[in-house]
């Protein structure tokens, strides 16, 4: 190792070119391991290098590579080295150092038009993460809530009326999730639309492994395109799972259903989970006991449960949020 460390100090570009970040992150906890830095040689004045000193070099020129990088594979193997060397707390500013890199690198400074449509339309935002993208999502679908519950409320919309007398009182009984999908992806559509955000329902997003085979679907499949400093596009996406209150999973498919399937496997990092809560004393009480049974739950304790259950469930790849959208009657 000592004489291939010599000569390739030699030819050190082609030796960081040649491996990926991967490899060189395992190359550095090698060497590091191997030929620890307290072992360094400490030489001065004019002398031959010698090949001990060459592995010194050869491996602060590793680290140092996948600093300057800053690629997001260079930010996975930096964030391997310090879980293999957890002992050496500096290799963290070299994080530090490579995440600013790839800021500076990815960031695409708004061109005069841009700048001026957002000065004209506070509600807009210029979205380029997957983190904004959730942002606007909710902002609207707060829109939405206010147009449920407005002035005229249009959550009627989302209820059955299962009394056939009219002349009677109404026999209020939620209709099923579909029509709560539809209704936001109708919504989000029309909001958001204009910004240049897709809105997808029951799409298509990873496709079935067998010939016709049935791929992934879910509820709402939201896209933007983010632009890029060298001019390319980004397209962001965030998955939308939606339930109703009285689904018996309600507290479980966060996790199984648009964790553990939908943001698996796949690019999409950032699911959103969607509950219409319906409950209300104009529930009919007659309703399928499952589901009646969640008209008296409040809407706050909902709310605080799922998003708890989001931040504990999301980590470094995949990012959850809740929201618990007000379908009541009033």
């Amino acid at each position: 190792m000592l004489t291939y460390a010599d000569d390739a100090n030699l030819r050190r570009n082609s030796l960081v070119t040649e491996l990926t970040e991967k490899d060189l992150a395992r190359l550095y906890v090698w060497l590091h391991r191997h030929f620890p830095p307290e072992g360094d040689p400490d030489v001065e004045g004019v002398h031959r290098v010698t090949p001990r000193e060459s592995v010194r070099d050869v491996r602060g020129q590793l680290f140092n590579h996948l600093v300057a990088k800053g690629s997001p594979a260079a930010l996975d193997a930096l964030r391997y080295v310090a879980e293999e060397l957890p002992e050496e707390t500096w290799i963290q500013q070299g994080q530090v150092r490579a995440e600013t890199r790839l800021l500076e690198e990815s960031w695409a400074p708004p061109n005069p038009t841009d700048v001026l449509r957002l000065l004209d339309d506070p509600e807009r935002r210029r979205i380029e993460s997957a983190d904004q993208l959730v942002e606007v999502i909710v902002t609207s679908l707060r829109r939405l809530e206010e147009e449920l519950q407005g002035e005229t409320p249009s959550a009627p919309e989302l209820w059955d009326n299962k009394e056939e007398d009219r002349r009677k009182t109404p026999r209020w009984q939620p209709k099923g999730e579909l029509y709560l999908s539809d209704k936001i992806k109708r919504h989000l559509a029309r909001d958001l639309g204009p910004r240049g955000i897709v809105v997808g329902r029951e799409t298509e997003f990873r496709r079935g492994e067998k010939p016709g085979g049935r791929g992934e679907y879910t509820d709402i499949l939201v896209h933007a395109v983010a632009p890029g400093r060298s001019g390319e596009r980004n397209v962001i996406r965030v998955v939308v799972e939606v339930k109703g209150c009285f689904n018996p999973k309600v507290e479980t498919d966060i996790r199984d259903q648009l964790r553990d399937r939908y943001l698996a496997d796949n690019d999409c990092t950032h699911g959103l989970y969607v509950v219409g809560w319906y409950g209300c004393a104009q529930w009919d009480t007659t309703d399928n006991a499952s589901r009646a049974k969640w008209s008296k739950r409040p809407r706050e304790e909902l709310d605080e449960f799922l998003s708890a259950c989001a931040g504990e469930l999301s980590d470094e790849d995949r990012k959850l949020c809740a929201f618990v959208l007000n379908a009541a009657l009033r």
